[in-house]
Parts: C-alpha cells; structure tokens; sequence
C-alpha cells in the first residue's frame, strides 16, 4: 500500500509519540472516521434561501391565534390604575 506525504508524516509523528499518545490519535482517527460517514441532512436541491422563502410564506399563510383571556380575569381591578412606563 502507497502511502501519501500526509500520511507518512502521520506515521512519523506517530512513531516519536509514546503508546499512549498514539492510542488517543487512533481513537481519534476512528471519531473522524464515524463523524464523516453520518447521514448528511437532506436538502433536496433546495437552497437555504428558497427554504425561508417557503418558510416564510408557510407562516404568513396562517392566522396566528393569541388567547389572551388569560389577561382578561384581572382587567377589571386595574383598570382605574394608572400606570407610569
């Protein structure tokens, strides 16, 4: 097997290190390996951008329904209150 320059650089540094060491650049190398082989997200040929366009006009599309009775039992005893911003 033909190792690269990277490569053999690797295996030089690796060779100077104690054992130790080189065990954490192997479970180091095996993170690198899984993290870069994870299922990528899908974006279906949709640009980030055409993605909030349709975001955007899914919002606008729905009426935003706000139940303020919540505020509406203690109205009535604060409204002769003044209040001072």
């Amino acid at each position: 097997m033909k190792l690269s320059p990277i490569e053999k650089q690797v295996v030089t540094n690796m060779h100077d290190l104690p054992l130790d060491k080189q065990h954490v650049i192997l479970e180091f190398s095996a993170f690198l390996k899984n993290k870069s082989t994870e299922k990528q997200p899908e974006n279906n040929g949709q640009s980030f951008r055409e993605f909030l366009k349709e975001f955007r006009k899914e919002i606008e599309a729905e009426q935003l329904d706000i139940d303020t009775s919540i505020f509406d039992r203690d109205r009535h005893s604060y409204a002769d209150r003044e209040i001072e911003l």
